[in-house]
């Protein structure tokens, strides 16, 4: 005669979690957290569907692993997502992480909030913690507070160490401190490691120079997306010389740049660096000019090189604006018309006037 089952716990782990696909993350936790071990391994199995996603509040109330659980149904170990509050003072997530992250077995995506207040002793701590997150996939780090100096260079040339030696992230969005030579020494991100494992990088708040540092490291990309829009841009003749690293991004398909003061011979090189690969490209790109030495941004009229650009592109939207006053708008004019005397100067007495060129490209 079959013996039949007395218990629930001799019901097969893949039933379990099938079943749990039904019920609600404070469900799970409040009727089956603190059970028995036979439940505690499976809602601590990186197999399980559900996502428990934790909102850190508060430093008080982090202060030790102990204060936590008492505090909660919900063990670290089942933690999927973490969080902190934007609005809210963020400083409390770094000791979170700091006494916990050992523990975090099964935390996939990473959301934190950084002041620039004692920034310095924040990085060191999320440095020291984020090796240790070894499923993490999703880090999405956001920056607070405009003003830093290059006392933090050596403290974000480690971060950006610590980025790119994690295995495991496949996307990675980092807003940083609005970074550029007068704020950030770059001597501390010219000899980092090369990662091939990040698929999707966002970066804000960033200049072109420090940006051609930074992304030679980031082999692996499919997808590239650069914001840095300062109200009032003027273009920098001695900036054009800055020497960058060799490009290699043979698996990038997506770019979309929206970034002062970048030559197109510099977005040539980024396009030519995918072999081909370049299915969508996103350009927003607007500079104003007070002098007369402007010559290489005259490159963004020329159709032509357009053309050739996006011949292997599928998908394009570019939206190009360069700004002047009326003594230099005058000379513009003129250079323009030459390579496209079919280009419209938009006149703006309040402000400045603007060359335009605008390009879409659809399949």
């Amino acid at each position: 005669m079959t013996k039949m089952c007395t218990c629930i716990e001799t019901f097969p782990v893949e039933l379990w979690l099938e079943i749990f696909q039904y019920l609600t993350c404070k469900h799970i936790a409040l009727a089956f957290g603190r059970l028995n071990s036979f439940f505690e391994s499976i809602l601590s199995s990186p197999q399980l569907p559900t996502i428990f996603r934790v909102r850190i509040g508060f430093a008080p109330a982090c202060h030790s692993v102990q204060n936590f659980e008492k505090s909660s149904a919900l063990k670290i170990e089942w933690i999927h997502v973490l969080d902190t509050y934007e609005t809210k003072r963020s400083g409390c997530i770094i000791p979170f992480l700091q006494n916990y992250a050992s523990r975090l077995i099964n935390m996939r995506v990473l959301n934190v909030y950084i002041r620039a207040k004692q920034a310095k002793s924040k990085l060191f701590r999320f440095c020291k913690a984020l090796p240790q997150l070894h499923r993490l996939e999703v880090l999405n780090l956001n920056c607070k507070g405009n003003f830093i100096d290059k006392s933090l260079s050596n403290s974000i040339g480690e971060l950006f160490t610590t980025i790119l030696q994690h295995r495991t992230l496949r996307d990675c969005s980092l807003s940083l401190w609005n970074l550029r030579e007068t704020t950030f020494d770059r001597q501390y991100i010219l000899d980092l490691p090369l990662n091939h494992s990040i698929r999707n990088l966002r970066i804000d708040n960033i200049d072109r120079k420090v940006l051609f540092d930074i992304i030679p490291y980031f082999r692996g990309l499919q997808s590239l997306s650069v914001q840095y829009q300062t109200q009032g841009y003027i273009f920098d003749q001695t900036d054009m010389s800055s020497p960058i690293q060799s490009l290699s991004f043979p698996a990038l398909s997506r770019l979309k740049l929206s970034i002062c003061n970048l030559t197109f011979q510099r977005l040539e090189l980024i396009c030519n660096a995918t072999d081909g690969c370049l299915r969508h490209l996103d350009v927003d790109y607007s500079v104003y000019v007070f002098t007369n030495h402007y010559e290489d941004y005259l490159d963004y009229f020329d159709r032509a090189r357009w053309a050739k650009l996006l011949e292997s592109v599928a998908v394009a939207r570019v939206d190009v604006r360069i700004h002047a006053l009326d003594a230099v708008s005058k000379d513009i004019i003129s250079n323009i018309a030459k390579t496209d005397p079919s280009f419209k100067w938009n006149e703006n007495r309040t402000v400045s006037s603007y060359a335009s060129v605008t390009i879409k490209k659809s399949n």
